[in-house]
């Protein structure tokens, strides 16, 4: 137990000061690039440090990888330093014995990367896309739209709404188009408004234009007024205006019929998927490629290498899972393999060298 409670210490400690460190970094360098731009437009200290910290989820998911990589590194590099790993054996206590008592704390590291990428990132992300975007936007004509054409895109499979700008936090779009669908996917009504409000028992639509599509010929009449009582959230209005939001996990990011989503297709919302799934792995997959380093002492012909094979793998692992997650998103290779391939693939590679390393 004490010895448990020990590496477990070293392990959390290391990789805690590399992520403080690192995120630090990363964090000082976005500032140094948007904070001219939020005291440009806000005047203020506190938002600027209300951007600091929507940011940070974003950031110290980006690095939980490689700090728990590094943290591995200096962890099993400090006890066979010390010769405390020799000790440690000596006393009958083997590799596999020292990473299976790590591996609790890499789950758990694990866990707070999932929480932080696919549970709090995609909420952040929108806010600060908001303080970034221009303040000082037009006022557009709320005429009817010419064309259906619209400049964002949000679906619940049945239904299409289209839209050509959005205000007050995504509770009011102009310009609307919506399609409503049967099960075939073929056009029942076409629908136009010049602005749609959303409010506690849906979606209000004012101007509205309704063409019903039958038998090869289409009647269209006007209305006052039209009501989606079950539309998309103003948060998901907001997603389908940036570019690359990060898919949530909660609707709209799961590819299911009746759920409102933007522009990702169902690849990229399945891909998301799996991966969150693997994410409380991947802390595991950069200790068992760390975890040969501790056969080594501070003298040993071997030290160097074991430490260029276990960064070769860590971050070999990323890259293949990036290239790989790319590929998924694309609809190119099946999400599941996609997402999963290097996780398994990188797992083997590591208990083999662990493997080949103990002997």
């Amino acid at each position: 137990m004490i010895f448990s409670l020990y590496l477990t210490r070293a392990f959390a400690l290391s990789a805690g000061a590399a992520l403080l460190v690192l995120g630090a970094l990363a964090e000082l360098l976005d500032l140094l690039d948007n904070g001219n731009v939020i005291m440009a437009r806000y005047g203020r200290v506190a938002d600027l440090a209300i951007y600091a910290g929507l940011i940070t989820p974003t950031i110290a998911a980006s690095i939980i990888p490689i700090a728990s990589l590094i943290g591995a590194l200096i962890a099993f590099g400090n006890l066979a330093g010390h010769n405390e790993i020799v000790a440690m054996r000596s006393s009958g206590m083997t590799l596999y014995w020292i990473v299976a008592r790590l591996a609790p704390v890499a789950l758990i590291i694990g866990l707070l990367y999932f929480t932080l990428r696919f549970v709090v990132a995609p909420y952040t992300e929108i806010q600060v896309f908001e303080m970034l975007r221009e303040s000082d936007k037009m006022e557009q004509t709320v005429a009817e739209p010419e064309s259906d054409k619209g400049a964002y895109w949000i679906s619940s499979g049945p239904m299409l709404m289209g839209f050509e700008s959005t205000e007050n936090e995504g509770r009011r779009i102009r310009r609307v188009t919506l399609v409503q669908r049967d099960a075939q996917g073929a056009m029942l009504r076409h629908i136009r408004a010049t602005e749609g409000r959303f409010e506690n028992d849906g979606w209000r639509f004012d101007g509205v234009t309704i063409r019903n599509v039958g038998a090869g010929e289409a009647m269209a009449e006007k209305t006052a007024q039209f009501m989606l009582p079950d539309g998309p959230q103003p948060i998901d209005i907001l997603t389908a205006t940036i570019p690359n939001a990060r898919v949530r996990l909660t609707p709209p990011g799961l590819p299911a019929a009746k759920i409102w989503a933007g522009s990702n297709s169902p690849a990229n919302a399945l891909t998301n998927f799996y991966e969150a799934l693997a994410a409380p792995f991947v802390p595991l997959i950069m200790l068992l490629a760390a975890a040969p380093l501790a056969l080594g002492t501070a003298r040993h012909p071997s030290r160097a290498r074991d430490m260029g094979i276990a960064v070769c793998t860590g971050f070999g692992f990323l890259l293949a899972s990036g290239i790989f997650r790319s590929l998924g998103e694309s609809g190119m290779m099946p999400p599941l393999l996609a997402v999963w391939g290097p996780v398994v693939i990188f797992s083997l590679a590591g208990v083999s060298i662990l493997a080949h390393r103990e002997g």
